[in-house]
């Protein structure tokens, strides 16, 4: 590898020197910067503030591909500026001058066949060509997405998320409600008529969930954000927590699956390509088929008065979620080695 590549990260949020990994990582490169959405006083926070993070996935891959002879490699960290930017790239890049552009959450919904998604699979197959090496959220995709695409087996790679560090620093013992939360393909009908008949209370965290089924007195739903501590709060005063998601072939809540098991938390979740990599069934988490309503009934039946077992899990899952940010270092150097000679 170049003895001190310059590295591009190329983000759709305000990086206020609380990301782990990019603080991790400048440990390791001496020449790594952040390109990040616009901060201008009116468009700090409200509406302004959100329309301008959407925005910010369509003006930053413009912004770094006008920078990239400055650097060696480019990290789009979202699915839709790396498709901007590899657009960027077949359309106009130097092939023999321009930076190496790696794409990070690379995933599609293999559930979809609508015409939009059809538009989409081929700009991203057009764009496919203008990156050098893909990032994707399982193992299973690798395989996928290389023979959909056609990229080679040595260009795409498994890169595993992780929770953030603080959260290994909080503990606190079991709480006596169900807690589930999340917005992206989640599957909350499933969850509630698993525990419609059950003496059991249930909170659902959800800005985007919007009832098909009547709510169960026990079931609670709160739709205000919460963020931060107050999350955090959320999760620990759980017993455990439930992940319900919409298909086995779409890769979505890792994120929240990670956080609850860094907090301690036992987390019963759908079994999709992304949750898999993370535990083992029965040792640092538990699965159940996607809409399997019956399986998860008897799981939160068995699971929720054994105080023994969800500690002895919750433990276990804690300690599984703390090799991911080690895991991430390695294959991030590993890209970039493979990239910079």
């Amino acid at each position: 590898m170049k003895q001190d590549p310059k590295i591009l990260l190329v983000v759709n949020w305000r990086e206020e020197g609380e990301w782990s990994l990019y603080k991790n990582l400048k440990k390791i490169f001496n020449n790594i910067d952040i390109a990040q959405p616009s901060r201008y006083t009116p468009l700090q926070k409200g509406k302004l503030w959100k329309l301008n993070k959407y925005l910010s996935e369509f003006y930053l891959p413009f912004r770094a591909f006008l920078l990239s002879k400055r650097y060696d490699v480019i990290f789009s960290w979202s699915m839709r500026m790396g498709i901007i930017y590899g657009l960027l790239n077949r359309l106009f890049g130097n092939c023999s001058t321009r930076a190496k552009h790696v794409i990070y959450d690379f995933h599609l919904n293999l559930g979809r066949d609508d015409v939009p998604y059809r538009f989409k699979l081929m700009l991203t197959r057009f764009a496919s060509r203008g990156i050098d090496f893909f990032l994707t959220t399982s193992r299973d995709e690798e395989r996928i997405y290389s023979e959909m695409f056609r990229i080679q087996t040595q260009r795409i790679r498994f890169f595993p998320i992780f929770a953030p560090m603080h959260f290994s620093n909080y503990s606190e013992d079991l709480g006596d409600y169900i807690f589930s939360y999340g917005n992206s393909d989640r599957d909350y009908d499933t969850l509630v008529e698993a525990v419609r008949e059950l003496p059991i209370r249930v909170i659902i965290l959800s800005q985007s969930y919007r009832p098909t089924v009547s709510l169960p007195r026990n079931v609670s739903l709160i739709t205000k954000p919460c963020l931060g501590t107050e999350l955090i709060k959320m999760v620990l005063g759980s017993r455990m927590v439930v992940l319900p998601l919409i298909a086995h072939n779409v890769s979505a809540g890792q994120t929240a699956l990670l956080e609850s098991m860094a907090l301690g938390r036992t987390v019963i979740v759908t079994e999709n390509f992304a949750t898999k990599e993370y535990g083992i069934h029965g040792e640092s988490l538990f699965f159940y088929e996607a809409k399997n309503i019956k399986q998860l009934r008897e799981l939160i039946e068995g699971l929720f008065d054994d105080l023994q077992t969800l500690r002895r899990v919750g433990e276990e899952a804690r300690r599984a979620a703390a090799q991911f940010p080690e895991i991430c270092l390695r294959v991030f150097q590993e890209v970039c080695e493979r990239l910079v000679l």
